[in-house]
């Protein structure tokens, strides 16, 4: 599955705005900016372990969603620190 890094991005950056809301993110800005990290790293892991859920579109999604949660997660836990 190869997507290329336009659509993690894109995707990515809607996930982690909508992922920032049901993980009471860092403001809108850092939590679209973690969805696109998160979606690029998600993406290059699922693609390096050839993982896929559903179609490529709803792959996308839920790895990019995984992916930014777990950014913002990190991110939320270096800030308490």
């Amino acid at each position: 599955m190869e997507h290329s890094i336009v659509a993690w991005l894109v995707i990515g950056g809607a996930v982690g705005w909508i992922s920032g809301l049901s993980v009471h993110g860092l403001g809108w800005l850092v939590d679209v900016v973690a969805g696109m990290l998160g979606g690029c790293i998600g993406g290059a892991v699922s693609c390096a372990l050839h993982m896929s859920w559903g179609g490529p579109l709803l792959s996308m999604i839920i790895t990019a969603l995984l992916g930014a949660i777990i950014v913002l997660a990190v991110l939320q836990r270096l800030r308490r620190a």
